[in-house]
């Protein structure tokens, strides 16, 4: 075929290609991007964990997790060191959350509020000044009871609080709380925070975000001998505590002001160290124990019953004991205050969480002791028993919440 011909046919060839091309892309619509499907109904064992990057803590993440597969249903980017709370008629998430920008890692705080039906981002409020709060538990910040106010807990390290409007979605003003700190729901649009001497500091609010009353408690702790642990539970609005030593703390926060209960022992206090033979029968076990990890405390409502994780002093040689991971979660009956019951960890725990439905499920971020990876495990909540885990569910389960709150 002489050569002239032959590139007339390729020729002919490249362009009939593109052509035919060209019709068949016209009949293939563009597919959108970054859309996210509507979630299902939520299930009664849904949850969300905050999965807590340790190699770069400016992208961590919230992920909503189904216990009954052991699935990932969605999740949210939410920067260094955030927390999330429920809107009461489960319409929106608010996630307050810091990132670092550019190559110089500058830091901006920002609210982020996304649609729960669907996680997209419905608006952003972003919070001024540059220094707050970190590494610190999920009452950094708080949602009032009826809803309508966020609060942010600031130390910089003066303390204070940043009000936030939800209805209109603006900053209120900052509210000075000199020498306490941490944020809990009081009354219906109120706010209680720990103070250094072992007090409660209560403020209530208007709905315009300004401040109505203030009242500061008398000491309920002794923080020079058996500090509080600020990582506490709610149950019909009154919060559970625990000290460093085991010692449960109830107080009401339903009213204008706390109402404190009478402190009872989640260990047995006056448990002398086991001695050699005894621990190593017993590996370790053989006590005292003590409450420790990230999220120490969850509370089951329809039985009433505290679940606390715990482990032996033993394991820890006493040292940092309010933070160190469990080998076991003690129940207790909360209105006869004593332990009814004793859930054997596979691996240790460091989070737990229990689903508030009338079957529920109890849920553990633990670590494989042998590989140190992390787990999310799922037990059945009465009997104890381990039923599922989900692998490689991240860095760090550095604490649990339900769908619609806590």
């Amino acid at each position: 075929m002489p050569h002239s011909i032959s590139f007339a046919l390729s020729v002919l060839g490249l362009m009939l290609g593109v052509l035919l091309s060209h019709v068949g892309h016209a009949d293939i619509a563009a597919e959108p991007l970054n859309r996210n499907r509507p979630l299902d109904p939520a299930g009664a064992h849904w949850a969300w964990y905050l999965d807590f990057n340790v190699d770069d803590i400016a992208n961590s993440r919230f992920v909503l997790f189904d216990a009954d597969t052991a699935r990932m249903k969605g999740s949210l980017g939410s920067g260094a060191f955030p927390t999330m709370h429920a809107s009461p008629d489960g319409r929106f998430y608010y996630v307050a959350e810091s990132w670092l920008r550019g190559p110089r890692r500058i830091r901006e705080d920002f609210v982020t509020i996304y649609d729960a039906s669907s996680l997209q981002i419905d608006g952003i409020i972003e919070l001024p000044g540059a220094r707050r709060a970190l590494m610190s538990p999920r009452d950094r910040t708080v949602l009032t009871a009826d809803g309508s106010l966020l609060l942010v807990f600031n130390f910089t390290p003066s303390t204070s609080l940043t009000v936030i409007d939800l209805a209109s979605r603006t900053i209120k003003g900052d509210v000075p709380t000199p020498g306490c700190s941490l944020a809990y729901p009081t009354s219906s649009r109120g706010v209680s925070m720990i103070c250094g001497d072992g007090s409660l500091l209560t403020i209530h609010f208007g709905s315009d975000g300004t401040v109505l009353a203030q009242h500061r408690s008398k000491p309920f702790f002794n923080p020079d001998k058996d500090p509080l642990i600020e990582n506490g539970v709610s149950l019909e609005g009154v919060w559970y505590f625990t000290t460093y030593g085991g010692q449960a703390h109830s107080v009401d926060l339903r009213g204008e002001e706390p109402v404190f209960g009478s402190p009872w022992p989640l260990v047995d206090q006056n448990k002398k160290p086991a001695n050699f033979l005894a621990s190593i029968f017993t590996m370790g076990k053989a006590g005292p124990w003590l409450p420790g990890g990230f999220q120490i405390l969850t509370v089951h409502e329809p039985t009433r019953r505290l679940y606390a994780l715990t482990h032996p002093i033993t394991w820890s040689e006493g040292k940092g004991d309010h933070v160190f991971p469990g080998a076991e979660v003690w129940v207790y009956d909360i209105d006869e205050q004593k332990r009814i019951d004793r859930i054997k960890l596979r691996d240790v725990g460091i989070s737990i969480h229990v689903t508030p439905d009338e079957s529920p499920l109890l849920l553990v971020g633990a670590v494989d002791i042998e590989t140190e990876e992390f787990r999310l495990e799922v037990y059945d909540a009465e009997s104890g028993d381990f039923l599922r885990e989900l692998e490689e569910p991240g860095e760090v389960m550095f604490h649990f919440q339900g769908v619609s709150g806590r």
